[in-house]
């Protein structure tokens, strides 16, 4: 009788550690698979952005261009066209520089947040 007493405890320990080193090897596998969905998402977004960036920047090239023929014609000369236009820039671009943080680096933190935070709120859910 004092045998199965004892056999019960070390049975009942075999079983909790077998389910318990089960239970770790699961969450390894989903954490594996939630980091490789949460990568993905990130990835899925910065492509996104980058292919809108690229065709903000063609747009902008043509139409910088387009305006500096048409001002140089109505001025008639092109120098004074592409002139105005590429001082046009400049001054943007400065102006984008002084309120870089204010234009550019908060709202990009701030959606980054938020794709970041997003995606793992429905990796909570699910």
């Amino acid at each position: 009788m004092e045998e199965s007493l004892n056999e019960e405890p070390k049975l009942e320990f075999e079983n909790i550690k077998k389910h318990v080193s089960e239970y770790l090897k699961n969450r390894l596998e989903y954490f594996k698979l939630s980091t490789i969905e949460y990568t993905a998402k990130v990835a899925q977004s910065v492509v996104f952005v980058m292919v809108i960036s690229l065709a903000i920047l063609l747009f902008w090239i043509f139409a910088n261009i387009t305006a500096a023929i048409a001002i140089g014609e109505a001025m008639g000369r092109m120098t004074y066209g592409f002139s105005i236009v590429a001082f046009f820039n400049l001054v943007l671009a400065l102006f984008i520089l002084v309120t870089r943080k204010a234009l550019i680096f908060k709202p990009v933190g701030n959606w980054i947040i938020k794709v970041l935070t997003k995606s793992l709120e429905t990796d909570e859910n699910n």
